[in-house]
């Protein structure tokens, strides 16, 4: 299915004007929602329509908020024989706002593709130093306990031994 799909699009292609290269952007389905300071990888596919022979294309892809607004972007040249893969990292920033956003794919600055996604706004975790430190606490009174509890045990049995009738008792045997 994928594949006819592939097909239509590139016949669409094939028959616009000054459409020698098709781009195919793949954002992996855990990155379709991320959150502020996350770190985010788009795969593009470039197809050459036409001509058979080499040829080096200026790619510029970006992220643009729903105002169009460029939030971050990258560059690079590649080569293309007939097909050509590639992978494009982004950083979200931190300060970064929840929304819709979309990835736009320009090739020789033209625009080529684009795909949306969302940023999520960071939802407050407990995180895992809280959750080692509770455990730690809770541990901490276990075994203060356990020691108090040990430490009046041995009290109590000294002190059944050497209870008020132990002394009387040493009394009278002293005189």
């Amino acid at each position: 299915m994928r594949i006819i799909f592939m097909v239509i699009f590139l016949l669409i292609l094939a028959f616009s004007v000054n459409a020698n290269i098709a781009v195919n952007i793949e954002i992996p389905a855990s990155y379709l929602v991320v959150n502020p300071g996350d770190s985010m990888y788009v795969n593009l596919k470039l197809f050459k329509i036409g001509d058979s022979e080499r040829n080096d294309y200026y790619i510029k892809v970006y992220v643009a908020d729903e105002d169009n607004k460029v939030v971050l972007e990258k560059t690079r040249e590649i080569a293309v024989d007939n097909e050509a893969t590639t992978v494009v990292n982004f950083n979200l920033p931190e300060n970064i706002m929840p929304g819709n956003y979309k990835i736009v794919v320009n090739v020789d600055n033209e625009k080529k593709a684009s795909s949306e996604f969302v940023i999520e706004k960071k939802e407050a975790n407990i995180s895992s130093i809280a959750i080692y430190a509770i455990i730690t606490i809770f541990l901490g009174f276990f075994i203060v306990f356990y020691l108090f509890n040990r430490k009046l045990n041995k009290i109590a049995k000294y002190h059944n031994k050497v209870g008020i009738d132990s002394m009387i008792r040493r009394k009278r045997r002293w005189r």
